[in-house]
């Protein structure tokens, strides 16, 4: 049974919930199990409450950290989330051979070609992002909390937060040359990386009182990166000739920046500890 204390502070705290949420949760029609959670642990509801008021003003706190807060990323002791800089670290060197397309007709019986006849010759293209932007849109969507364990006026859990990010994007630069008999031929373009459906995962450590309900403490224990939808997207703008080292191009560089992303089992799990660090600064603002 709880306490006179933890009774009265479990009261005073319910008093403060809006009405139209208690009536919700009173009304006949509720889930079955829902309304006898909260009619058997009426806090489990106070923390609720007070963990989804808490984080939303957490996301209004995200921009600011993750464009302002300087983390140490790519060799970069001032590197910031939004726009990260990859300090030249992602990009990509592609070689091999290319040969001139030639367009052929069958005329007469004779097959007619033009040119007359191919020049092939090794090429080598290559292709580097400067740094991604759209962190900072990053919005805790979800959370859940587990049972909770009361103490007087304190209360305390785990639980788990949801962010997504619906896009991100980097920009770069690609060129190639090459020629027969060592003629070079310069040719430059651009790059281009496009992530969807980015999805950060945490697992959190939660203290809260009672009454008034107020968040005192949120901490985040283990986070993780991943997303069942979400993919990466490598465009190069076209090489002219070249453009059969394109898919080499394209693979590596994804490759570099999934593992500088701390994606595909990356053993370099910076980035994930730099987007723990900024999201844990913006939790401590609004403590």
């Amino acid at each position: 049974m709880p306490s006179t204390q933890t009774s009265a502070a479990i009261q005073q705290a319910l008093d403060n919930i809006r009405p139209d949420i208690m009536d919700a949760l009173r009304a006949a029609r509720g889930p079955k199990d829902a309304l006898a959670k909260f009619q058997d642990t009426p806090e489990w509801w106070i923390l609720f409450n007070a963990v989804q008021q808490f984080l939303a003003a957490v996301n209004t706190q995200i921009p600011r950290i993750f464009t302002q807060q300087e983390v140490n990323l790519f060799g970069l002791s001032n590197n910031h989330l939004d726009p990260l800089n990859f300090n030249g670290q992602v990009r990509a060197d592609a070689s091999g051979e290319y040969c001139t397309p030639q367009d052929c007709h069958d005329v007469f019986g004779v097959e007619i070609c033009l040119p007359p006849f191919s020049i092939c010759a090794e090429g080598r293209a290559n292709a580097s992002l400067d740094g991604l932007t759209g962190l900072s849109t990053m919005l805790i969507t979800n959370f859940g909390i587990n049972d909770a364990a009361v103490n007087g006026n304190k209360i305390s859990t785990t639980g788990s937060i949801t962010s997504y990010l619906p896009q991100l994007s980097a920009h770069g630069q690609a060129g190639a040359s090459g020629g027969p008999s060592g003629f070079s031929i310069p040719i430059s373009g651009s790059g281009s990386a496009t992530i969807t459906g980015m999805v950060i995962n945490a697992d959190i450590t939660i203290a809260c009182n009672l009454s008034p309900p107020k968040v005192t403490a949120l901490t985040i224990d283990r986070l993780t990166i991943g997303g069942n939808d979400m993919s990466l997207n490598i465009d190069i703008d076209g090489l002219g000739p070249f453009n059969n080292l394109l898919n080499g191009l394209r693979f590596v560089i994804l490759m570099g920046l999934a593992g500088g992303l701390g994606l595909m089992n990356s053993t370099d799990q910076s980035f994930p500890a730099a987007i723990k660090g900024a999201l844990q600064s913006a939790i401590n603002s609004q403590l």
